[in-house]
């Protein structure tokens, strides 16, 4: 019975002591690094910085050509509406200053014959100006797509005319002086007005504003043209020169001379620049903010 108990107690020695080493084990293994707790938001926010300076390594893709063997298309311009134009019959009247108070070079009145012609009802306005040169290329101090264009020299009015008759097919140009005078006085139904429709300037211009105003809001003449005194000033084809005295058939102006005719008096000057007779001239490369034109065109 003595070598029974003897064996129990072995045995549970034993056991104790593998226990015992056991946990001198583990105490005596290095402990595991403790996970750090990172707040969701800063989680999103790390994630967030790693892919902005991460390295890219993209691989170039080549795309396919989908428009390869189709012919592109230019965008196509804007459309142009025709200028309204006012048949004006051929005849014969006395051009320059026959009374009031004349300019020197508004003399000596002389007769003067022209052929039949068309000339614009309104100044060439901002509209019609876009719609061939582009609206970013308008120079105009006052923009507004029914005041006549104004800022425009005799050069640019050429290049407006060229694309405008290259578009159109047709062959617009500018007028000449005498077309612009008989037409100013009414052509065959002339009353011999002061001013181009009335001798009453209120009546039929713009003169002595602060700015040009749209077309066609003052009474027309007896041809039904509109705004022939005051608004803007109005180029002409001819050169400047002084009159001739003898009998003229469709004159050209100047065959000499640099500056080119304007007409019509503007919102700048007074009533007196309005007056039919009145003529001025400008370098054909000068623009000036109460300057622009209208529109002439034979009629074959």
């Amino acid at each position: 019975m003595m070598n029974a108990v003897s064996n129990t107690w072995q045995t549970a020695a034993i056991r104790l002591c593998l226990a015992l080493a056991a946990a001198a084990c583990v105490l005596a293994a290095p402990a595991k690094p403790r996970k750090k707790k990172v707040s969701y938001l800063r989680e999103q926010a790390q994630a967030a910085y790693v892919k902005k300076h991460a390295p890219k390594h993209k691989t170039p893709v080549r795309k396919k050509n989908a428009y390869r063997g189709v012919k592109r298309r230019r965008t196509l311009p804007m459309p142009i509406s025709l200028p309204q134009m006012t048949r004006v019959e051929g005849g014969t009247f006395l051009m320059g200053c026959m009374h009031g108070v004349c300019g020197a070079d508004e003399n000596p009145w002389h007769p003067v014959a022209v052929s039949s012609f068309y000339i614009g009802k309104y100044e060439v306005t901002q509209r019609e100006w876009n719609a061939v040169m582009g609206k970013k290329k308008n120079p105009s101090a006052f923009k507004n797509d029914a005041c006549p264009v104004e800022n425009v020299s005799w050069d640019d009015v050429q290049k407006f005319i060229e694309r405008l008759n290259k578009r159109t097919g047709k062959r617009y140009r500018l007028p000449t002086e005498a077309e612009w005078e008989y037409a100013a006085r009414g052509g065959s139904r002339s009353r011999s007005y002061i001013y181009s429709g009335s001798n009453h300037v209120d009546r039929v211009a713009w003169y002595a504003r602060k700015r040009a105003h749209p077309v066609g809001r003052k009474l027309p003449n007896e041809l039904g043209i509109h705004d022939m005194s005051g608004n803007v000033w109005e180029w002409c084809a001819d050169r400047y020169g002084a009159y001739q005295s003898a009998v003229q058939y469709n004159p050209k102006g100047a065959q000499e001379g640099g500056d080119r005719v304007i007409r019509g008096g503007s919102w700048v000057y007074s009533d007196r620049f309005c007056r039919i007779s009145n003529r001025f001239h400008a370098a054909p490369d000068s623009a000036y903010i109460n300057l622009g034109f209208r529109l002439a065109h034979p009629i074959r």
